[in-house]
């Protein structure tokens, strides 16, 4: 299967893992609200990007490992992120979901 081929299959999975090497680095970690906001930036900016490069409808698949982000999609996101998990759900919605 030859690259292009590959990727066209590829398209119908989108994969958002949130690794935060904070405490490798020597820096504190990050706070709850923190993490919930980088996790959400992550799914944004994937989401975007699986959208740009799909030219047709295709299932797209959401993964990631972090509860706080998942109750946010459920609908019970913290006041601080929730213009941010509204703006993920209205790109989902204008994709089909």
């Amino acid at each position: 299967m030859g690259k292009k081929e590959w990727i066209k299959r590829c398209t119908s999975v989108f994969l958002a893992l949130a690794f935060v090497c904070i405490l490798a680095l020597g820096i504190e970690a990050l706070s709850n609200e923190q993490s919930v906001k980088s996790g959400i930036a992550t799914l944004q900016a994937g989401l975007k990007r699986a959208l740009d490069i799909t030219t047709h409808r295709v299932p797209i698949h959401v993964c990631l490992d972090n509860t706080s982000v998942i109750g946010g999609l459920r609908g019970r996101p913290g006041e601080s992120s929730q213009h941010a998990f509204l703006e993920f759900r209205d790109l989902a919605k204008a994709h089909g979901a």
